[in-house]
């Protein structure tokens, strides 16, 4: 299946058959059939998509989603066949205020910080001789996260809004220990002092904001594929407006589909480019898409069989439907190397 991504200016998506027809300036048509479309991502503006493509990719029910120039969604077109399990959606309500909800967000944040720690030794098990002071910083930083995953499973029984803090501190202080190992890692040239979100102006952490970004729109597709309510999240806050569901879901996997490629891009020289607005310019942003997209389709060894990324998160977030209508347990994400 295909990821249709659509980043230039000027480029338009039409229907011609049962295929999209993709056109874009000075290059060749490109035709894609429906049956190889998975979702449709259409990153930046001066981009068109006719009435006929709209409707088709609805009857195929594959999803469009708007990307802003920093990477978030902020726009999705979708079928009205994701809202029908109203029985689902009411036990996840419930949820929010009873043992489950901790369990959850215990669940995700445990996954969250191993996979963290996992990246780290990952990084520095080929540094231990060329460079044994970052190896000695990144080992340090894996082996106190890891410390902090194990807390964490001690809190896995109680109400939620009791639980809430506790666990946002902790994955807080994983956080920092995380980012500083990470600072230490990549070449100084990126200027990169730890994790900014909003306002960030350093190559690395636009390009990471942009990869989250991707993340998020694949998050919300597998969500709304398992019938969940993409507002009713359990450590996040209830909130008008905010996906708290896409944010406590995305957490184990931000480590294992965004940081490790980029920042495995970095090492090897890569830079991130920015243009005379200083937003990501558009051959970088398509160099971060290719390599999030290229993760989603990477192959790796789960439940004894080799499965593509993008299918192990449809699976763990089943997982967490199933967990909340009771038909199975949960356990947390450990990323597969």
């Amino acid at each position: 299946m295909t990821e249709l991504m659509l980043t230039g200016f000027g480029t338009t998506l039409g229907r011609t058959s049962e295929r999209f027809q993709v056109r874009r300036r000075e290059q060749p048509h490109t035709e894609f059939a429906a049956e190889d479309v998975s979702h449709i991502l259409i990153s930046g503006k001066g981009m068109s998509l006719s009435a006929d493509a709209l409707a088709f990719a609805v009857e195929q029910g594959i999803p469009i989603t708007l990307l802003s120039f920093s990477g978030n969604p902020y726009a999705r077109l979708a079928t009205t066949r994701e809202l029908d399990n109203a029985l689902l959606r009411r036990e996840q309500l419930y949820a929010t205020t009873d043992p489950r909800g901790a369990a959850i967000a215990c669940a995700l944040i445990h996954g969250k910080l191993r996979n963290q720690a996992a990246t780290l030794r990952y990084f520095a098990k080929s540094r231990k001789t060329a460079d044994p002071e970052t190896w000695q910083i990144l080992c340090d930083a894996a082996k106190r996260i890891f410390s902090l995953a194990r807390d964490l499973k001690i809190q896995e029984n109680g109400d939620m809004e009791q639980k809430r803090t506790e666990i946002m501190a902790l994955e807080a202080q994983a956080a920092r220990y995380y980012w500083q190992a990470v600072a230490a890692l990549v070449p100084d040239d990126l200027h990169f002092n730890g994790r900014k979100k909003k306002g960030a102006a350093d190559p690395l952490n636009t390009a990471i904001n942009y990869g989250y970004g991707i993340l998020y729109s694949r998050l919300w597709n597998t969500v709304a594929r398992t019938r969940l309510d993409p507002y009713t999240g359990f450590l996040h806050t209830l909130q008008e407006g905010k996906p708290a569901l896409i944010f406590d879901l995305v957490e184990p996997f931000r480590s294992w589909i965004v940081d490790r490629p980029l920042i495995a891009s970095v090492l090897k020289k890569w830079r991130p480019q920015f243009d005379e607005e200083h937003l990501l310019a558009q051959d970088t942003r398509k160099v971060i898409a290719a390599r999030i997209l290229e993760r989603f389709n990477q192959r790796f060894r789960y439940h004894k069989k080799m499965t593509r990324a993008n299918d192990i998160i449809l699976a763990q977030v089943r997982e967490v439907a199933a967990f909340l209508q009771q038909e199975a347990p949960l356990k947390s994400f450990i990323a597969p190397w």
